[in-house]
């Protein structure tokens, strides 16, 4: 039987990030900082946290183990970090 427009089975994954994955992390999280932070916190603030969250950081949880990648479909939509 077929399937209606839209209503196609969808994967989502969320698995531990690696090393190839660091541009992609690097640019959601920057992406996600300078989309919603501004809402709750003052420009400096905003700054401190793209800074913050630099390639060099991102990478050090990567190699730890701590970073994860949330993806829908095969397509990278989102990341988080873990201790």
């Amino acid at each position: 039987m077929g399937r209606c427009a839209g209503t196609e089975r969808k994967t989502v994954e969320y698995r531990k990030a690696e090393l190839p994955d660091l541009g992609t992390v690097f640019t959601i999280s920057q992406a996600a900082i300078r989309a919603i932070y501004p809402y709750f916190y003052p420009q400096a603030a905003v700054d401190w946290f793209a800074e913050h969250h630099s390639c060099e950081h991102i990478l050090a949880d990567i190699t730890a183990g701590r970073v994860r990648l949330l993806e829908a479909n095969g397509m990278p939509v989102g990341t988080g970090t873990i201790d």
